[in-house]
């Protein structure tokens, strides 16, 4: 089995923003192609002249054995020509020098890039071929022109900058241009033994999160319906760190696998960083007040979207409620089986929440004729799929002290409501008790 090093890296500008710069794995490099643009116009940087790109180092790194499945081959439906192969020191555009590899997915890879002409750092999001239906340039440009004066939420929500294409051997690759960003909240949570985050963290994570999507939900009037870990990025407020992961690359390169002509380079992280976290990935966003049809994580979607109700904001609230759970507590809210037997999963799900939030209203039943498998009409469960008794908010496991607990459960309840309408709204949750906390920010600047 390969075992992956994590390295570490310090930095003396950064004590105070970044605790650590971890490498750590992670995607595809190149053959040739054509290369068209649609990059936006940047009158600004005219006064200085662009950088030269860099010559990165050719050897001196690790070879991965070519038997061995690493990176974005893991993904278990990886085809290696849906991926535009990038490799590190590669020009785009004559704009975007590639420095290294951050990361990987279903339908991309994603590189971090030095900006030739505005001597700074961004991030390339490069898309597989066919790609998949996704709105997030769609719901970007929509959310630029969104009147909301000087929002303090507008800035929290990551946007694509610009976008251009690249021509692959079976086809377009489409690139968005993206801020540089950290670690997700889900892979720093995967660093302290408990697997939870501090307290701090997670206030701060949930005032940055309420007000972007206070943003969204109200000048917008967008949901974004993909709220979960991942999708929750710390920023960057210190270049100094994305140059030091650049001049790990020159000075260390990582590890790669050259195999069948395609090189996969190794994902390296930054992670730790205290600076204000992002709400990022508005490919599943919606426009609008309601919608119909399956949206959202599994274990995170709410009941009106299992049951096939219309739905609305009140979905993203729902996940707010999931995610500070996840963050906080040691053991997941809802547990399903394999994904591939979803009406047993819709069961385990639904039962799971009768158990935590007791029999649905008559009023929530009466909106979908799919209740009928799972309630009678005065909410008794009928289903062949038990309900876990035993499975309660008091009975699961918990990190915070018995006081704390007892107003962090009050915002979950608030939040997981069987009644969209029933849910705090984003305004309602950042002014909780439990999330008007001072931020871990706000404590480390005092």
């Amino acid at each position: 089995m390969l075992q992956v090093s994590m390295k570490r890296l310090a930095h003396p500008h950064l004590l105070h923003r970044v605790a650590s710069v971890l490498l750590s794995a992670r995607f595809p490099p190149p053959r040739t192609a054509i290369i068209t643009s649609s990059l936006r116009s940047v009158t600004s940087e005219a006064s200085r002249p662009p950088l030269v790109p860099k010559t990165f180092p050719s050897s001196g790194f690790g070879l991965i054995d070519s038997a061995v499945k690493f990176e974005e081959e893991r993904l278990p439906d990886y085809r290696k020509d849906a991926f535009y192969p990038v490799t590190i020191g590669q020009v785009f555009v004559g704009r975007y020098q590639v420095v290294g590899k951050m990361g990987y997915g279903t339908t991309s890879t994603v590189w971090m890039a030095r900006d030739l002409q505005a001597h700074g750092f961004v991030v390339l999001k490069v898309h597989v071929h066919p790609m998949p239906p996704v709105r997030e340039l769609e719901i970007s440009r929509y959310l630029d022109s969104v009147e909301a004066g000087d929002h303090p939420g507008r800035e929290i929500v990551r946007t694509v900058r610009d976008t251009f294409e690249l021509q692959g051997t079976h086809g377009p690759h489409e690139v968005f241009v993206l801020p540089p960003l950290g670690v997700s909240l889900r892979h720093l949570q995967g660093l302290p033994e408990t697997g939870v985050h501090d307290r701090s963290v997670v206030i701060m994570a949930l005032q940055r999160l309420t007000t972007a999507l206070n943003f969204l939900h109200g000048p917008a009037n967008v949901t974004h319906t993909d709220i979960h870990a991942d999708n929750i990025l710390f920023g960057v407020e210190d270049e100094s760190v994305l140059k030091v992961f650049e001049e790990t690359e020159m000075t260390s390169p990582s590890p790669r696998k050259v195999a069948d002509g395609v090189i996969i380079h190794q994902s390296l992280f930054i992670v730790e960083s205290l600076a204000p976290v992002h709400l990022c990935d508005l490919g599943h966003a919606r426009i609008g007040d309601e919608h119909q049809g399956i949206a959202m994580l599994l274990r995170y979607r709410a009941p009106e979207v299992i049951l096939g109700m219309s739905w609305g904001h009140a979905v993203d609230m729902w996940s707010v409620g999931m995610l500070a759970w996840t963050l906080l507590e040691p053991e997941e809210l809802i547990q399903l089986r394999r994904q591939e037997d979803e009406a047993r999963n819709d069961a385990l799900h639904l039962a799971q929440l009768t158990a935590l939030l007791g029999p649905p209203p008559p009023e929530f039943l009466e909106r979908s004729p799919n209740t009928k498998q799972y309630w009678d009409a005065d909410g008794t469960w009928k289903n062949s799929v038990p309900v876990p008794k035993e499975r309660t908010f008091e009975a699961l496991p918990s990190s915070l002290e018995d006081a704390d607990r007892k107003v962090f459960l009050d915002l979950i309840r608030r939040l997981l409501c069987w009644l969209p309408e029933d849910r705090l709204s984003s305004n309602d949750t950042l002014h909780h008790p439990w999330v008007s906390e001072p931020s871990v920010n706000e404590s480390t600047e005092s």
